[in-house]
């Protein structure tokens, strides 16, 4: 898990080290799901609640009433050695209670944006498949946990012909990932093969696709550009086990199959940068799932080729590790398009030297319009010079000319005067690695000035159904979380209580806060909201008198629509009254 990346030494300490302990968390999570068997709980606002609620419950020692101890140091310290989430926090156990604290308020700081009602419900429950993205075609299957590193073949066939072919191995607990790339028909078939000490075991399966239908049985449409009033069934692949002609024990299998593309559109208010976090880290995760994806399949790439179209790039977030995610992926099939308003944003964004590295490593880089000199400069530095020959005479006082010099002299092609006042549709194109014509002949990467019949053409001119007046308003979206219940996905923080006396003394101290709640105007308006992280982060920084913390908080929370001007002002003005008290 990446959380947003800071260029400062000290910082990045603090940020290296939460980000540790977010993945202790995590794993946690994941563990504890082990045992219960329900997933949907492991959300990022489940997360954030865990490392308030544990993270921030500090209780006095039985053995030891001079000894404070932390509820989640103590939750680490009884998982068995060699434990990941146990190792992943090792560096925020050993370091001193200010370094501590410092690396824990860093982690929630980063997960601020989870804990608002429409993220926190947005981030826990999803219809995008990661993986499909750029493997719109595989298959996961769970076989027995002793094939183990075995070698399992899988094969298509076509009115009974073999057509393609595909080789795994068994992975952790039986779990194989195969990702192909063929056309498959109604009536083909799968069949997946091992062989052991010369005994072939077989599976065979027949393809199938039927209507895809929802939870609820309705049956799921989908448009098609074009022919948008004509409503297309959606299928979904199924596979039918032969049973007579298998002997190959599959405990699950599942197979995801279309050719038809995909597009996810990122809508962010440029007027609230705060959660614009969010497309960074869904980038990050999405990058980090496809590279993963493209290690296990043949050929190291994605099958569908991905194009990354990031608009206003430099008022993003930093993505982690982007200059190295920029060396690599034109070899996996993911493309960047990256649209920046100068250089500077980049260098302001990301450091001198990371901005330098993805800037080289750009393939192509236009020129639409800019105002910045650096900018501007550089493109005309790289489009190249002229020569330019200038005449001089000197004449004499009848007017007659005596000698005549000749020199030439290097000037740039296009000026950056003349860039600086591009017509609408001018750009200039710089490819210095496109060292082939569309035929495959060698050709010298020379800058290209488009203008006049070359211009950049308006939308409206290419697109036969562009049309400015579309809003977003007007486009129906299915949203499966809209009426999510958070609170029904709620952890049980008993299972992260190290015994019996700190889950004693945890009810005692949720039971004493409800009495006061009764008393305390504060407690008391916070606890109407609907946003169960927001309050306890908010009653947190009340009762450890962070003011400043929680004036930003709810400031946020009001740009957010969660709670109106009124109420922000009367609970900060409670938090002060109790500070001054």
């Amino acid at each position: 898990f990446s959380l947003p990346t800071s260029f400062d030494k000290e910082p990045k300490y603090f940020n290296e080290n939460a980000q540790k302990a977010v993945n202790a968390l995590i794993f946690a999570l994941l563990e504890q799901a082990d045992q219960t068997g329900d997933y949907s709980k492991l959300t990022p606002n489940n997360l954030v609640e865990l490392l308030s609620e544990i993270g921030g419950f500090n209780y006095q020692d039985p053995d030891n009433e001079f000894k404070q101890l932390n509820a989640l140091d103590e939750f680490m310290n009884q998982l068995p050695p060699g434990n990941i989430a146990k190792k992943q926090y090792g560096a925020t156990k050993i370091g001193s209670d200010k370094a501590k604290g410092n690396i824990l308020s860093t982690a929630i700081t980063g997960l601020n944006p989870f804990t608002l009602t429409k993220i926190a419900k947005m981030t826990s429950q999803s219809t995008i498949d990661y993986k499909s993205i750029g493997f719109p075609k595989y298959l996961d299957l769970k076989l027995h946990e002793s094939l183990l590193n075995q070698r399992i073949v899988v094969e298509f066939y076509h009115q009974g012909k073999k057509f393609h072919e595909e080789r795994v191995k068994v992975g952790y607990r039986g779990f194989c990932e195969i990702n192909f790339d063929c056309h498959l028909e109604q009536g083909d078939h799968v069949c997946l093969k091992y062989d052991h000490r010369g005994k072939e075991y077989v599976a065979w399966y027949e393809f199938s696709q039927r209507v895809l239908k929802d939870e609820e049985g309705n049956i799921v449409y989908r448009k098609k550009r074009g022919e948008t009033h004509l409503p297309e069934l959606e299928k979904e692949a199924v596979l039918t086990l032969d049973e007579d002609k298998s002997n190959l024990l599959v405990e699950s299998i599942r197979m995801h199959y279309t050719d038809k593309p995909m597009a996810i559109f990122m809508l962010t208010p440029d007027y609230d940068p705060s959660n614009h976090i969010i497309v960074s880290i869904f980038l990050s995760q999405l990058y980090k799932e496809l590279s993963t994806q493209c290690v296990k399949t043949k050929g190291d790439k994605c099958h569908r080729r991905i194009h990354f179209i990031l608009d206003e790039f430099g008022n993003m977030p930093p993505m982690d590790n982007m200059e190295g995610i920029m060396t690599v992926t034109a070899g996996r099939n993911m493309l960047w398009d990256l649209f920046i308003q100068s250089y500077q944003q980049l260098y302001a964004k990301y450091g001198e030297q990371n901005a330098a590295i993805i800037k080289e490593n750009c393939q192509t880089h236009i020129y639409i319009m800019s105002t910045d000199d650096n900018t501007i400069e550089e493109f005309s530095k790289k489009v190249g010079n002229k020569t330019v020959e200038q005449e001089n005479s000197t004449i004499n006082s009848l007017g007659m000319n005596t000698h005549i010099n000749r020199n030439v002299d290097s000037d740039r092609i296009l000026t950056p005067e003349r860039i600086s006042t591009f017509l609408e549709g001018e750009t200039i194109v710089l490819a210095p690695l496109k060292r082939q014509d569309l035929k495959g002949h060698k050709i010298r990467p020379y800058p290209i000035f488009n203008h006049g019949e070359t211009n950049l053409p308006y939308a409206y001119q290419y697109i036969e159904d562009f049309n400015p007046s579309w809003d977003i308003n007007d486009i129906d979206i299915h949203c499966t979380h809209a009426d999510l219940d958070l609170k029904a996905l709620q952890i049980d923080y008993d299972y992260f209580l190290p015994d019996i006396y700190a889950r004693r003394l945890y009810h005692n101290m949720h039971d004493q806060i409800e009495e006061e709640a009764k008393e305390n105007i504060f407690i008391k308006i916070v606890q109407s909201l609907d946003n169960s992280t927001a309050q306890k982060l908010l009653i947190q920084f009340y009762e450890e008198k962070q003011i400043d913390r929680l004036q930003e908080y709810l400031e946020k929370l009001r740009q957010n629509e969660e709670i109106t001007e009124v109420i922000r002002k009367r609970l900060l003005l409670e938090a002060e009254k109790a500070v001054k008290e």
